[in-house]
């Protein structure tokens, strides 16, 4: 809410957000590809913003304790004109959506419905991507490309 979806970032922007979290949610949010906490969230947050960790607070600074660690990390949003346009965004968000269903399937086996092998595999190439890889080892910017070079709308409308 604070910084919006990707095909509709917020109205009202922040400059930088100072956000004190769980540990698990804001590792989530800056967890980088390849790392086993690296989400669907992940891609989402880091193509809308630029996500730092700043640092950890142990339950003994609340009173009372909570059973969590905390952390505190930045945010800043980035410019409303580098925001997705709600084409591109819509893409982004149904190959995000099929591919982290089953992070721990590859690709050409997560996103097999999306169209044929030979047209998911060509739109893969064109995007630099191993088909062999899973969802947690794209770098945000390997969605965006990958929904770039998805270039068919009939595809998008038959994936949902």
């Amino acid at each position: 809410r604070l910084v919006g979806r990707l095909g509709k970032p917020v109205e009202t922007r922040f400059q930088l957000l100072v956000l004190l979290l769980q540990k698990e949610v804001a590792d989530r949010i800056v967890a980088r590809p390849g790392q086993s906490n690296f989400s669907a969230l992940s891609v989402r947050l880091q193509l809308l913003a630029n996500c730092k960790d700043i640092c950890q607070v142990a339950p003994s600074c609340f009173q009372p304790p909570p059973k969590v660690h905390s952390k505190v990390i930045v945010i800043e949003p980035i410019k409303k004109e580098d925001c997705l346009n709600p084409v591109l965004a819509y893409r982004v968000e149904t190959l995000l959506r099929m591919a982290f269903a089953s992070r721990r399937k590859m690709l050409r086996n997560s996103l097999g419905g999306l169209s044929s092998f030979c047209d998911l595999e060509n739109f893969a190439k064109r995007a630099g991507i191993n088909l062999s890889q899973r969802p947690q080892e794209l770098s945000p910017s390997e969605w965006l490309e990958m929904a770039m070079n998805w270039n068919c709308a009939g595809e998008v409308k038959k994936a949902l």
